[in-house]
């Protein structure tokens, strides 16, 4: 399975299958063998380099109040987010976390000055050794 446009390319190897987002910026994969989803979404920006910090401040609350809307009947746990430079710009902003029914997830974002990009992980049961490949699968597999 790949996507590429001008926002960003991936490509995943096995039986997933790519399904209608929300709106034309987003992209909703599935793979049935590993019950996991993926779904990337991209924002178009005009943002200034020295802004980028809060812009990441701003994605990581929005992100941690969908992941509690999303689940009110659920216990959420959250590794502790963590900041990187990716070698293709800008910043990058990280968390994983599970819930009280064994769903295992991560959200990464790339904020540059010209958008920023979210790509989210699912897996529907797991562990944390399979979130930490599952997300390391996709992460070496996308660009932006």
């Amino acid at each position: 399975m790949e996507i590429k446009n001008q926002y960003f390319s991936l490509t995943l190897p096995g039986d997933w299958i790519e399904h209608p987002g929300s709106d034309a910026q987003q992209f909703v994969i599935t793979s049935s063998a590993r019950k996991a989803q993926v779904t990337v979404s991209a924002l178009p920006l005009n943002a200034k380099g020295r802004d980028l910090g809060l812009i990441a401040d701003k994605m990581l609350e929005l992100r941690f109040k969908a992941e509690h809307d999303a689940a009110p009947d659920r216990k959420l746990s959250f590794e502790t987010p963590w900041r990187s430079m990716p070698t293709g710009g800008g910043l990058q902003v990280n968390y994983m976390g599970h819930d009280s029914v064994g769903r295992y997830f991560f959200y990464t974002g790339f904020i540059t000055e010209t958008g920023v990009t979210s790509v989210t992980g699912e897996l529907e049961r797991g562990s944390e050794p399979a979130l930490h490949a599952f997300y390391k699968e996709v992460l070496s597999n996308f660009g932006y």
